[in-house]
Order: structure tokens, then sequence, then C-alpha cells
């Protein structure tokens, strides 16, 4: 795509996105927590699950704080608002896949788990090999840094 916009408020503009599906993420995971914690015996605990949920909840709260560094991005592109949408989205998707709608036809958390693996971590794949790309957008200096 042609040119890019170099106003400061686009920044803004991204900030609000990134907000909103990443706060869909955290809600998805204390939405959980929280159905858990009203019906434990309901759904088997699984503690490795218990894992991956505070470890997904500290990567969005991570993401999301690191996203600061985008400001220094002086003209932002089509394809950089996408990439940044999409980078979020995948958080999302990780959060989802730890607490689906239903638990229908599972044991339990670990049998779904076990069950859901393989897109679980190909997911959390995806999420570091965008981190790559994603620091590599906020400059030489803050990439070298990490």
């Amino acid at each position: 795509m042609e040119g890019g916009i170099p106003n400061p408020e686009v920044f803004t503009h991204v900030r609000v996105i990134i907000g909103i599906v990443l706060g869909l993420s955290v809600s998805r995971l204390l939405t959980g927590i929280a159905r858990i914690i009203q019906h434990p015996q309901r759904k088997n605990i699984y503690v490795i699950h218990l894992g991956w949920v505070l470890f997904a909840f500290l990567t969005v709260v991570h993401f999301w704080w690191f996203e600061f560094y985008l400001h220094a991005l002086v003209l932002w592109k089509f394809e950089a608002y996408l990439f940044v949408i999409f980078f979020a989205s995948l958080h999302f998707l990780a959060c989802s896949m730890l607490f689906p709608d239903s638990m229908e036809g599972y044991s339990g958390y670990e049998d779904y788990f076990m069950s859901r693996r393989a897109w679980f971590f190909g997911i959390l794949i995806s999420i570091f090999l965008c981190d790559f790309l994603d620091t590599a957008m906020k400059g030489v200096a803050h990439f070298r840094t990490l």
C-alpha cells in the first residue's frame, strides 16, 4: 500500500483497538477462572491448565505494556496496523483455547486441554514469532536492547 499516516493520533487509534482485543482476552481468562471458583466440582480442575492460564494472563499483560513502544513509529501504514491487530488477536485465540464456550464432550479441563494442545501450542508459537516482527517494528535500537 502506498504512503502512510504520519499523524501521532493514529497511535491512539491503534491503542484503542489493541485495548479492545486484549481486554476481551483478559475477560475470557477471568471469566473462566470465575466459573471454576463458582463451580469447582462441575469440571475437573487440571493444575497444568491453570498454569497455562497464568502464563496467558502474564503474556497478555506483557504484550499490552510493551505495545506502548509503538508510539515511536512515526509513519503508520495499513500493513503495520493490520499486523498489530493480528498479533493481538493471536492472544485472544490462545485465551479462547484455554476456556472454550462449552466443555460438552470432555470429562474435564485435562481431557479438553490434551485434545486441543496442538492448536494451543501452534498459536503460542505464532505469538512468539510475531513478537520478533513486533519488536523489529519498534526500531533497531529497541530490538538490540532486548
